[in-house]
């Protein structure tokens, strides 16, 4: 049995972008898409990620060598300002194509365990 399940990450990000820009993306929104689910927060992706944000960072130093590169952590900052929907004080804000990248990790990984919770063998019920 195939059930589609929407990509609650990658759509919370479309909306964002849509409506508030690329340039600010709260990554604790998408994470609070899947209902927060413990050990997938931003933090800890960021930790996995890190090579990526990296690749990032002298990817932007490529395109433009007279401005100081980006370092991680400037990729990742948080949100200081008041709450306002989507974002809450303290997220952790990026640039879209960060957030690509954690929306895809986060529906990927919570899709596939959907779909073998779905298709796992379950005892008949009488």
């Amino acid at each position: 049995m195939s059930t589609s399940i929407s990509k609650l990450a990658r759509v919370a990000l479309g909306q964002q972008v849509e409506f508030l820009g690329s340039d600010q993306v709260s990554l604790d929104s998408l994470w609070r898409a899947w209902g927060s689910p413990k050990g997938h927060d931003p933090r800890r992706w960021s930790q996995l990620a890190a090579p990526l944000l990296s690749g990032f960072a002298a990817y932007l130093e490529n395109l433009d060598r007279r401005d100081r590169a980006p370092d991680k952590a400037q990729l990742l900052w948080v949100w200081q300002g008041e709450s306002k929907d989507p974002w809450r004080s303290g997220d952790t804000m990026s640039h879209e194509f960060i957030a690509w990248a954690y929306a895809t990790y986060l529906d990927d990984h919570f899709e596939r365990r959907a779909a073998m919770s779905l298709d796992s063998p379950r005892a008949a019920c009488f």
